[in-house]
């Protein structure tokens, strides 16, 4: 079974290889909103204000690190609370720039199968790592293609590392290893 995994695996990396180019990689910011609505249903605006606070500080991470060390194709970013839209294709006023703003002129387009779902968090049910974050890349059908697990990074990759002091909210620099790992599966 796990044979017929790889090889499904490998033959989805060869499709989007030689069947297409990535134009882009969307990258998903995750928000809290989960914690945070705990915590202002139990009455803890003060707890909820903190899980926001640091939801944004490891947003800043991410979203430099990809600016900085990004480089296989164009970079943009959707919130959590948006992701449905993006199954749906549905980019409008949804898709946004590093600055959080949302992108005029996209180069994909609803229509478009080029481009590739980028979440940092525990990966799915499609894994068998379980215990440990990292990236999941997705085709733009949703399909997983490869999970990287987080490691500590190097000296010139520690700026972009946020770790909350309290809660599971975390950031490790994946943005360099990305672009060297498309580069190698997807460039053959």
């Amino acid at each position: 079974m796990k044979l017929i995994a790889i090889i499904l695996h490998i033959m989805v990396l060869a499709g989007i290889a030689t069947a297409q180019s990535v134009k882009a990689v969307i990258v998903q910011i995750n928000t809290g909103r989960n914690k945070i609505s705990y915590f202002n249903k139990m009455g803890n605006p003060k707890e909820a204000a903190r899980i926001a606070r640091e939801s944004a500080d490891m947003a800043k991470k991410m979203i430099a690190d990809f600016t900085d060390n990004f480089t296989y194709c164009a970079v943009y970013y959707c919130v959590d609370t948006n992701i449905d839209l993006i199954r749906k294709k549905q980019f409008g006023n949804i898709i946004l720039d590093a600055n959080g703003l949302p992108v005029k002129d996209p180069i994909i387009m609803s229509a478009d199968s080029e481009y590739l779902i980028v979440r940092y968090g525990y990966p799915d049910d499609n894994t068998t790592i379980r215990d440990t974050k990292g990236i999941s890349v997705y085709a733009s059908d949703f399909t997983l293609l490869f999970f990287m697990h987080k490691h500590e990074p190097d000296q010139k990759d520690r700026k972009y590392v946020f770790i909350s002091g309290k809660y599971d909210i975390e950031y490790y620099p994946v943005a360099r290893d990305l672009t060297r790992k498309m580069k190698r599966k997807l460039d053959d």
